[in-house]
């Protein structure tokens, strides 16, 4: 990724359940991210349905809220317990699979990240991430971007990858994850004073 590139994105520091694999360009070209990881397709698709109906709603409750704003609140509470909802079943999900979370360094256009395979530049990955903070979860393509020897003989890759033609709705799951985990560290960096 180039250096203006890197720059254009926020980055943050994280820990998310993370699933990867080499695809080819057939692959790439041809086939939805979701259908490369069939244990958790379902899931993946219930929660890109989710998404979307949420969006489609949501100028639906405003309109609601201009008239009568109880109905609208309720209607939000509404979606916040179907919210709760989904996070449990996500997070049952990912607790019975016991995936250990790995640190990334991640941004709206790309993720880095330690590997104990080595990739070559300009191949193509599936990548499925899985979020701790709400067990919100996307699958996408991502282009290696750069892929080289940890430091300090520790074995394994630095890896460097950018994302490949997302949705709004990945975009919008990955800016919301972004802005959400810079909150926290304010937060945190504010007790810690």
């Amino acid at each position: 990724m180039a250096e203006a590139e890197r720059r254009s994105f926020f980055r943050i520091h994280s820990e998310i359940a993370l699933s990867f694999h080499s695809i080819d360009t057939y692959t790439l070209q041809h086939s939805r991210p979701e259908d490369e990881f069939p244990e958790d397709q379902d899931t993946l698709d219930l929660f890109n349905e989710y998404k979307r109906l949420d969006k489609e709603g949501s100028p639906h409750l405003a309109a609601v809220g201009e008239y009568n704003r109880a109905l609208a609140d309720y209607l939000q509470i509404l979606n916040k317990k179907l919210d709760l909802l989904t996070q449990q079943t996500l997070a049952a999900k990912y607790l019975s699979k016991e995936v250990r979370p790995t640190h990334v360094n991640l941004s709206e256009g790309g993720i880095a990240f330690n590997s104990s395979k080595q990739f070559y530049k300009d191949s193509h990955l599936a990548v499925q991430l899985m979020f701790l903070s709400d067990y919100s979860s996307l699958a996408c393509f991502a282009k290696v971007i750069r892929c080289e020897p940890q430091e300090n003989n520790a074995g394994g890759f630095k890896l460097a990858c950018k994302f490949k033609a997302l949705s709004t709705a990945k975009q919008d799951l990955l800016g919301k994850q972004i802005m959400q985990s810079q909150l926290n560290a304010k937060r945190q960096g504010q007790r810690a004073h």
